[in-house]
């Protein structure tokens, strides 16, 4: 590793050229890369020549042992939506998928060792997602080392999955070079990791419903409906299905994805995001408890397929509790959609 730093003290702009001679030809052709923080244009509407976003996130980035990429997004940003113009893109140089997550920088700092504050940068953001990790070990210390029987990879990989699975999906649909799996959501990766308390609660059961039949091109709703749940505080599950066969054209709550009743209260869409083609993850709150019949929310999904095809669709990894952290132990019922040929043929 070489290394060369050049400082302007002359107080005026200058041109600098960086230039790397194959000293008698004897070495085989490199690429250069430069990183550079930002690499938007200067004060003076310079820019930097061959600025390319994608890419620009290190290969280190994918080191073993379960390391979590993180892009940042401002806390001036009243959305938490927008990706700082500096945070590195994917993929890797190696083809590797990141980041893996986002979270937020431009915080407040005490200062201690020499830190800017507001602090700034990816180098803000990824102590956020660490810090969560930390959390969430303390949450769940059976993810720890040193138990009998303990399996390391095991552990690391669950933790890593409460971190990205339970992510709020942004930018592109699903898993992107940007966003990663979304910006990092910690009360779903707690409730996901949470030893649930062992108080008794009522079972429930959840079976998705829709029409066994539609035809093609056409919309139909399918509801993830409850039977009989107590008290129903949170929840968390994921929907499969068949992506040749159906498609959900938007998941965000409210538009693809919609609230669901109990008992005449509103389930609420906390929110939702693609773990793959065909698979959904939907987390829902009800602050004052819901009691009785009814639906977690309603997917609407639109027969892609062709005349004949079908698709199952299934619920799984339900975690239900109720407004005492107790659990809701919960049995699962799926449904199969066949698809019939379109009446305006």
């Amino acid at each position: 590793l070489e290394s060369a730093a050049f400082i302007n003290q002359s107080g005026i702009g200058k041109w600098i050229d960086i230039v790397i001679e194959n000293f008698l030809g004897v070495q085989p052709a490199h690429v250069m890369e430069l990183f550079v923080f930002g690499g938007f244009p200067l004060s003076n509407g310079t820019e930097i020549n061959y600025n390319t976003l994608g890419s620009s996130i290190m290969a280190q980035s994918d080191a073993g042992g379960g390391v979590v990429s993180v892009a940042a997004i401002s806390a001036l940003d009243s959305g938490a939506d927008e990706i700082e113009s500096f945070s590195s893109r994917g993929p890797t140089n190696n083809g590797a998928f990141k980041p893996d997550v986002t979270a937020i920088d431009r915080v407040t700092v005490t200062g201690s060792g020499g830190f800017g504050s507001p602090f700034l940068g990816t180098s803000a953001a990824a102590p956020h997602v660490a810090g969560l990790a930390a959390l969430l070990l303390d949450l769940n210390p059976g993810l720890l080392s040193g138990e009998e029987g303990d399996d390391p990879a095991a552990d690391r990989a669950a933790l890593r999955s409460a971190i990205t699975g339970t992510a709020t999906d942004l930018g592109d649909f699903g898993i992107d070079y940007t966003y990663g799996s979304g910006r990092v959501n910690g009360l779903l990766a707690g409730q996901l990791l949470a030893p649930l308390a062992s108080a008794p609660s009522s079972a429930a059961i959840i079976n998705l419903a829709a029409a066994d039949s539609v035809e093609t091109g056409s919309y139909f709703t399918a509801g993830v409906n409850v039977g009989e749940v107590a008290n129903l505080g949170s929840g968390l599950f994921d929907v499969s299905f068949d992506p040749t066969v159906l498609e959900v054209n938007d998941i965000n709550p409210g538009v693809g994805i919609t609230s669901g009743s109990i008992g005449g209260t509103t389930i609420g869409v906390l929110s939702t995001s693609q773990l793959s083609a065909g698979t959904l993850r939907v987390s829902v709150n009800v602050p004052d408890g819901a009691s009785g019949s009814g639906s977690l929310a309603e997917i609407n999904f639109r027969a892609i397929g062709l005349a004949g095809s079908t698709s199952a669709i299934t619920p799984a990894n339900v975690l239900l509790s109720d407004t005492l952290a107790n659990e809701i132990a919960s049995t699962v019922a799926g449904t199969t959609v066949t698809v019939a040929a379109s009446s305006q043929a």
